[in-house]
């Protein structure tokens, strides 16, 4: 049996030339490669937003891969409570501004308050007592205005927080100055409210002051110490 001669009778040999091999300028590159799927991707479900490796920046290969970005390891340390500059710059004041301002206007109301009782507490002894007593002792029995104290106490919650402000930004013992100076401020209020007239209707002002700077000071330390942005300033 001859089979090459079999095969030229029937004509049925195959003529298709060898696959030739690929120019180097026709091999696939990277870019035309489409990226490896993410461990959170499908194989069934594509991404819809492919970015060639060539045009991958590294926050997307950072992204693809899971780990975090330059924002997330390094976050802004640009605070809400920095205020800027005319010049462009920002500086701290020291506290979280917002919730030491709300803090300082609760203190006002609080000490308002308190003011308010006081006067009715000390008003109330003055009338408790016998007018006998006060013929006596040839005194009358002076009433304490319910206004002043009120609007005084506000104020005076105010201006403290204005000072602990002020002493967060220019001493680095914010809280030990600012016990010192209130507390030689009301003492001197005190003592000149206490000497301001007759003992027995003078000592239940000069009572209400000292409790009110006491009341005032503690919750002014207080609340900034828990929205103070510079520990090491406090």
């Amino acid at each position: 049996m001859n089979t090459s001669n079999d095969t030229a009778a029937t004509g049925s040999f195959d003529d298709t030339p060898p696959p030739r091999p690929l120019a180097y300028s026709e091999l696939p590159t990277e870019s035309t490669l489409p990226m490896p799927l993410s461990p959170n991707e499908s194989a069934h479900t594509p991404s819809p937003e492919r970015v060639p490796t060539a045009f991958a920046t590294p926050t997307d290969l950072a992204d693809w891969a899971g780990e975090p970005t330059s924002s997330q390891r390094w976050p802004s340390t640009t605070s809400p409570n920095d205020v800027a500059a005319p010049g462009g710059h920002q500086f701290d004041l020291g506290v979280n501004l917002g919730v030491f301002m709300g803090s300082a206007v609760m203190t006002a109301v609080i000490a308002g308050l308190g003011a308010w009782l006081g006067t009715l507490v000390v008003n109330a002894a003055i009338t408790a007592v016998p007018p006998r007593y006060w013929l006596a002792h040839h005194l009358g029995a002076q009433l304490v205005p319910t206004a002043p104290p009120i609007w005084l106490a506000a104020s005076a919650a105010i201006v403290c927080a204005g000072l602990m402000v002020a002493l967060l930004n220019l001493t680095t013992q914010a809280g030990v100055f600012f016990g010192a100076l209130v507390g030689l401020v009301g003492t001197i209020i005190t003592l000149l409210t206490l000497t301001s007239g007759p003992w027995q209707l003078a000592l239940g002002p000069a009572v209400l002051v000292a409790l009110l700077t006491a009341l005032v000071a503690s919750l002014t330390r207080g609340y900034t110490m828990l929205t103070v942005t510079r520990p090491e300033r406090f």
